[in-house]
Order: C-alpha cells, then structure tokens, then sequence
C-alpha cells in the first residue's frame, strides 16, 4: 500500500525534541552526532565508546540553555559523560540513533536514514536562511537538456528537467517569502532602531537579494532568454513524441509487444508531469514581476521605517501620511488585506465617511465639564455613529444648507444644535471641509464657544 502521510514513514517521538524546553540543546547535540557521522569521511557506524567519548568532549565545551532528560528534569548540573550518555539514549529510544551488535558483540551505533534525511534537510533551511540565494543556471541546464534531445537518455534527461524545475520555482517561491519577511520584519518589529534598519537594508539584504537573485534573473540567468526556446521544445514533445518517450521508459524497441496498463499509466505519468512543468514556465514573468514588485515594496517600507526611527519632531502626521500615499502607489494589497484596504481618495463616492486634512490647524474640542445627559441620549448617540449612512457627504452637506437656512454664512456660536446626532454631524461637517464637491466651505476663528457642554474653536460656515 502506497503510503502517503509523512507520519507512515518516520517516528512522530523524533520531532519529541524539538517540542521541549531544551530544544535548541538537542538540535545543537543532534548536529555534533551528525558531524561525527559524516565528517571528515561517511562512517556507516561508530562504536559505543568512541561516540560517548566524542560526545562528551564536545559537551564539556558548550555552555548549553537547557538540558534536561526525558521526563523534563532539569539535567545541567550533571558531569559531562553522564549527559552524552542520557542523551545518546534518549536519541536512541525515539529514533535517531539505532544500536547493533558490533564484532565480539561490542555496541555501535548508526545514524537512522530518516535521520539522515531530517538534518540534511534542516542545515538547508539554516543555510537559505544565512547565504546568498543562488538562482544561477536552472533556466540555461533545462535549456540544454532540452536542445539536441536524445531519445535514447530520455527518461534521465526528463527526470532532471522536471527535478530541476521544482528547485527553480520553489526558490522563486522561497525568495518571494524571503522578501516578505524583511518586509514584516521591517514593520512589526517594534524595537528596530534605525542602526538596524540601516544594516537590514545595506547589508543583508543587499547580499543576499540585490546582489545574487536580481543580477541573475535580470541579466545572465533572464528568463525571457530561454522561456520561449523551453516552451517550444516541451509542448513539442508533450505533443508529438509521447510515444518515443514512454518506449525509452520502458526499455523496450517499439516493435516490442509491450504491456499496455503498464504503457498507460506511465504515459499519464509523463503527461502530468509534462503540463505541471509547460504552466510553470508559462507564469515564470509573472512570478519574477511579483518578486520585483515586493523588492520595491521592501525599499519603500525600509525608506519609510529608517525616516520614521530618524524623525526627531513630535509631529510626525506628515510623514505617516507620506508613506501610506507611497505604500497606495506600490502595494498590490496583498500584505495589509486582513488589516485594512488602501483606496485612493479619488475613487471615493459622495456617501464615503473618509476626511482627509486640508491644513494644519485642527479645531479641538476638550470637554469642559460634564453635562447632564441621559444614557439614552448616550447610547443613542452611539448607534447613530454605527450608522455610516447618516454621516456620509451628502447628508452632511444637507444638514448644513439646512443650518445655513437662507444666510449665505453663519457661525458656530449662531446656530440652534438641539440634539447630539446634530452635534455630531457639525464636527462631522468641518473633517469634510476640505472636499471642493462640498456645497460649503468653513474658516477657523481664534475665539472658543460651547456647545452642550463642549468647548471648541469657533467657526464660519459660508455657503458655496
């Protein structure tokens, strides 16, 4: 039975150790185990002795965070030898070491397979993560696989340009990760002071996405040199050479009587695999397109994270207000979605409630005392907020020609406000001010006034 889950094949207790408090001890541990296995030479087995002396030389020289034994007691105290010993058993029982009987029955030890393939897999990711992204050569090795294409080697051609592929696209897929995770870094990280930011920029992610991935995908590795040339060549032979194909995977002449359940499902085999690689290459320049468009948005986010750490003013609205118009210009959207959407004010309609500045000086209201409200005006009052139909544009300006009566202007301290919903549309109506569509405009006074209890900056209405 073909099994599919990654848990048929490997030990659910291997990954035990890295969901404990000393889990970065038993990487660390894990890994000298390993070195010991694989360097200078591969040695398929070590004996007992040799690997607790090893291991506890190398323990005696590493201050460790945590080290505890299984049950989760804490073990640091111990001498060294004893710590090589309980961990190479612990290592033992969930999987990663496997004991067998040496010559004279003396003990050794082995690295197990899955084991093997799980640190191999992790020094991966470490290394992604601390050098330079390579992407050079993936698009011209398919392209010379495919060029001259001998039927004869077609099943090991095949098979290294599908390989291939997947490496290429996943690290695509990876750098376009990568560049989202300056990006958050950038924004969410809350104590970056600007020396940080500063190195982000001019350091790290210079050397690992400027210098490498940008200069091969936009010069020597471009794929618009051999996309088109790839393309070709594939749906060629996906179309009209599947027959030579599937005979090279079956070893067999053509004029061989060959077993035809056998010759189908390798032909599906091929023409899966065929159209998966055809519409990966056929989005290759939308996907480099989207790597640029997030390398853009890094520089945007980082020019605006370093001016932000460096501003010395109490006032910063302005920067703010210049990098959310910068991020509109340059984001696609997709990283702010479960936060709040970016519109450009020009697309909004007359029943929008969005107010944007128009200079300056604000009118600000500060309560004088408290008056005497009913918490059914209160709880009114917090309804009709909800209520965003009541405070869009052209219900403001209804309620101000209204208040204008038949006066082309009138000022604050003049007009009857006898309820709070009309209170909050007159603060309403000055946010909105600003707008030329409005049918009023409004100019601030040096005097205050009160109004039901709120003092504030008295102003003039003019109609329009």
């Amino acid at each position: 039975m073909t099994k599919n889950n990654l848990f048929d094949v490997v030990d659910q207790r291997m990954f035990s150790v890295f969901a404990r408090a000393d889990a970065r001890s038993n990487y660390d541990l894990l890994s000298c185990i390993f070195d010991l296995f694989t360097n200078p030479e591969p040695r398929q087995t070590i004996a007992r002795e040799e690997l607790i002396d090893d291991f506890t030389a190398y323990i005696k020289n590493r201050d460790f965070e945590a080290f505890e034994d299984e049950e989760g007691n804490d073990e640091s105290n111990k001498p060294a030898r004893e710590k090589a010993i309980l961990k190479i058993n612990q290592f033992k029982r969930i999987g990663w070491l496997e004991q067998d009987n040496g010559i004279g029955f003396e003990i050794e030890y082995s690295f197990s397979a899955n084991g093997i393939t799980m640190m191999e897999a992790f020094r991966s990711m470490i290394q992604n993560e601390n050098r330079p992204l390579e992407y050079s050569g993936y698009f011209y090795l398919i392209n010379g696989l495919l060029s001259d294409f001998d039927y004869s080697e077609a099943k090991g051609r095949l098979e290294q340009i599908f390989a291939n592929t997947n490496k290429l696209f996943n690290s695509l897929q990876g750098l376009n990760s990568s560049i989202k995770k300056y990006i958050e870094k950038l924004i969410k990280q809350k104590d970056l002071s600007a020396e940080q930011a500063f190195d982000m920029v001019l350091n790290k992610y210079q050397n690992q996405i400027i210098l490498t991935v940008f200069n091969n995908l936009k010069g020597r590795d471009n794929p618009s040199k051999y996309t088109s040339r790839i393309l070709d060549k594939l749906r060629d032979l996906r179309e009209n050479n599947m027959e030579s194909i599937v005979n090279s995977y079956l070893y067999r002449d053509s004029s061989e009587i060959i077993d035809k359940d056998e010759y189908k499902r390798i032909e599906n085999d091929l023409v899966e695999q065929f159209d998966k690689t055809i519409a990966r290459f056929d989005h290759v320049n939308e996907i480099v397109s989207l790597i640029d468009k997030r390398n853009t948005k890094f520089h945007t986010s980082a020019v605006a994270k370093i001016q932000f750490l460096l501003n010395t003013r109490n006032d910063i609205e302005g920067l703010i207000d210049k990098s959310l118009k910068t991020l509109v210009d340059v984001l696609d959207g997709t990283e702010f979605d479960d936060l709040f959407n970016f519109f450009s004010s020009d697309l909004l309609d007359d029943k929008s409630t969005y107010s944007r500045s128009f200079n300056k000086e604000k009118i600000t209201s500060i309560k004088s005392e408290i008056p005497d409200i009913n918490p059914e005006d209160i709880e009114r009052a917090k309804r009709l907020l909800e209520e965003q139909e009541t405070f869009n544009r052209q219900n403001i300006d209804e309620f101000v020609l209204k208040l204008l009566d038949d006066s082309n202007s009138k000022s604050a301290k003049e007009l009857n406000i006898v309820n709070f919903e009309e209170l909050m549309k007159l603060m309403i109506c000055e946010a909105f001010s600003s707008y030329e569509e409005m049918l009023y405009r409004i100019e601030v006074l040096d005097d205050n006034i009160e109004i039901m209890g709120f003092r504030t900056r008295n102003f003039i209405i003019y109609r329009k």
